[in-house]
């Protein structure tokens, strides 16, 4: 990932923006598909897994809690 990072989008906890992709380092798993917005985004991975960090203001992360970092989606 990256780009502008303020929300924690690029899934990592300092706001740096990069120019250049970063590894999004809780994952270890393939990612085979992304989708990015604004200020979040989502992977599926080889493992039919979904992760998705990254602003959760209106629930576009899917899931409950409000963490930013990398979490796997149930």
């Amino acid at each position: 990932m990256w780009g502008w990072n303020k929300f924690g989008q690029l899934g990592r906890s300092s706001p740096v923006v990069s120019n250049v992709p970063l590894e999004v380092l809780e994952i270890s798993e393939r990612a085979t598909n992304c989708s990015c917005g604004e200020s979040h985004s989502l992977v599926l991975t080889s493992e039919n897994n979904v992760w998705s960090w990254g602003s959760n203001r209106f629930g576009e992360l899917g899931r409950e809690d409000t963490s930013y970092l990398p979490t796997r989606v149930k």
